[in-house]
């Protein structure tokens, strides 16, 4: 299926139906826009390959009965919990397991999902002690040729016949049995990840919460100050409070953009059901992240 989206919340809200949990957040000032490819193949995998016009943050839960393989575009800025992914590397995250990516604007970013039953019995009959198994995220590195075959693949499925297709996921079992061990790295990542997670949990949970300040987020995540400062920097690119407004500011934009049918719904009441109770500093944010007043998304000109 192929989705031009107009705004990120679109590619959000088609996911979700499909079991992935995530959250898609646009974090470069502009218009939005790109093309999305979800392709189903029959026996069990899914591809996704995306390219946007604007830098985006995504975060949230995978599909908890399947194990997904993130591969790194050309582009060397893509970054997962903070640690940047390398050309020779790939991602791999068990099933239901929560995370962040980071990617840059005009990147082709590629995506892999294989029924997790159906892997596992395949990786412990080829490689017993596969790190593919472990409990958590990895980023497993292998032969540069290797990767670069299965990105080219991905990046091409969208134009690739079923045949082609199907043979993508044994390609990618039999490269993790080659894999190596994780990067250095990895622990500090997803100790930066726990960080990220249990703020953006946090106001998920307190949606009309204002102000949350440094200090309370300090005693949320049990780390210091510098420390959080450092962990969101690394995995988002922003501030904790720079965070927290993109979040609030994406799910507001999706808001109004689905309810243009509904003459009860006004700009105001969804500023204050996302926490923003100054209505002149909420409109000037919007239009600088989006490049549009919030009035005009609610009226879909």
């Amino acid at each position: 299926m192929r989705i031009e989206p107009v705004e990120i919340g679109q590619i959000s809200e088609y996911l979700q139906q499909l079991g992935w949990d995530l959250h898609h957040d646009q974090v470069e000032p502009g218009r939005f826009g790109g093309i999305h490819h979800n392709i189903a193949i029959p026996t069990n995998k899914r591809v996704i390959v995306a390219n946007y016009t604007r830098t985006i943050y995504v975060h949230g839960n995978f599909p908890s009965d399947k194990t997904t393989f993130l591969v790194p575009g050309r582009e060397t800025t893509t970054r997962w919990c903070g640690q940047q992914l390398a050309l020779d590397t790939i991602r791999v995250l068990p099933p239901g397991d929560t995370g962040a990516m980071y990617f840059p604007a005009h990147s082709t970013d590629t995506v892999c999902s294989i029924d997790h039953g159906a892997l596992e019995h395949t990786i412990h009959t080829l490689a017993p002690h596969s790190p593919l198994l472990a409990p958590h995220t990895r980023i497993l590195r292998f032969p540069t040729p290797c990767v670069e075959r299965i990105r080219s693949l991905l990046e091409n499925a969208p134009f690739c016949s079923p045949l082609d297709l199907d043979s993508l996921g044994d390609q990618i079992i039999t490269s993790v049995c080659l894999a190596t061990e994780e990067p250095r790295g990895a622990l500090a990542s997803r100790n930066h990840w726990r960080c990220v997670r249990m703020v953006r949990e946090y106001v998920e949970d307190h949606p009309t919460d204002e102000p949350i300040n440094l200090e309370t987020l300090c005693r949320i995540t049990g780390v210091g100050a510098r420390t959080l400062v450092s962990a969101f920097q690394a995995v988002t690119g922003v501030s904790p409070m720079r965070f927290i407004r993109n979040r609030r500011l994406n799910s507001a934009r999706h808001a109004l953009a689905k309810g243009r049918d509904n003459d009860e719904l006004s700009v105001k009441s969804v500023a204050l059901a996302h926490g923003f109770w100054h209505m002149g500093r909420f409109a000037n944010d919007y239009r600088m992240l989006f490049g549009e007043h919030p009035s005009a998304t609610l009226r879909g000109s």
